[in-house]
């Protein structure tokens, strides 16, 4: 699957992580693909651990 991020992008692949992690609260994972969309979007390691 490919992942492409552009500005409007970014935002709603972070507005679905965030829904998605509040439904699966009890699973801690973050998937690597997401961990990468962050990074692309310019966050360090310590903000996603945050998020």
């Amino acid at each position: 699957m490919a992942l492409y991020i552009s500005e409007t992008s970014g935002f709603q692949l972070k507005q679905h992580t965030l829904e998605h992690q509040v439904k699966r609260k009890s699973n801690k994972l973050l998937l690597p693909i997401y961990i990468d969309a962050y990074k692309a979007m310019g966050y360090k390691d310590e903000e996603i651990k945050e998020q």
